[in-house]
């Protein structure tokens, strides 16, 4: 099974269709629309943690 990286992980710059395909296999596995644009609009791993810790908090 080869490992999705969405978000900060993707290897590329993700354009339209690239980042409406994300949010939707994220939809798919039950992770709520906002949530998903959040994970999926951080750039970078500092802006992920500042996400959970937020989330968490």
């Amino acid at each position: 099974m080869q490992r999705r990286r969405f978000g900060p992980y993707r290897l590329k710059a993700a354009d339209d269709s690239t980042a409406r395909r994300e949010l939707a296999a994220m939809a798919r596995a039950g992770h709520p629309p906002d949530l998903a644009r959040r994970l999926l609009g951080c750039a970078d791993d500092a802006a992920l943690t500042a996400l959970v810790e937020e989330l968490s908090a």
